[in-house]
């Protein structure tokens, strides 16, 4: 499947560092028509601004507080593409002191805010019409399949 860049306006967790930064440029540089930025610090995200103008929007987020998803969806209700790239990550071992704690923190972190997300952009995206005639409601892209406009 090759989506077409020029079709896709995207909001993006953890958008500032890592892999949420490339999927950020490689969309933007492909063509895409806006991305959305979701991060925990505004100012994380200045630079990437700055480099593409109005096509980067960055909104304050943290999956940790509903709000903040709530404003995503008030704030990006255009968006015909979610990648869900922000979580957190404590390490322990089943035998740790901390293992529970730390196996609740990833959850509390990682599942039940991606299950909120779901929730909250999945009437977004099922009112707009499917990327490429197709419906890919969970599928990892491979750079290969964004193609420039």
């Amino acid at each position: 499947m090759t989506l077409q860049a020029s079709n896709i306006t995207a909001l993006i967790t953890g958008a500032n560092r890592g892999i949420g930064k490339a999927i950020t440029k490689g969309l933007l540089d492909a063509g895409a028509v806006k991305v959305y930025t979701a991060v925990r610090d505004l100012a994380s995200v200045r630079q990437l601004a700055q480099k593409y103008g109005e096509r980067v929007v960055p909104i304050e987020f943290d999956l940790s507080r509903e709000e903040t998803i709530q404003n995503a969806v008030k704030v990006a209700g255009d968006v015909n593409l979610v990648v869900s790239n922000a979580g957190v990550v404590k390490l322990s071992t089943p035998l740790d002191d901390d293992a529970v704690e730390s196996f609740k923190y990833q959850m509390e972190g990682n599942v039940y805010p991606l299950i909120n997300l779901a929730k909250a952009f999945g009437p977004v995206l099922k009112s707009k019409e499917p990327l490429n005639n197709s419906v890919m409601p969970l599928r990892v892209l491979k750079a290969a399949d964004v193609r420039r406009s």
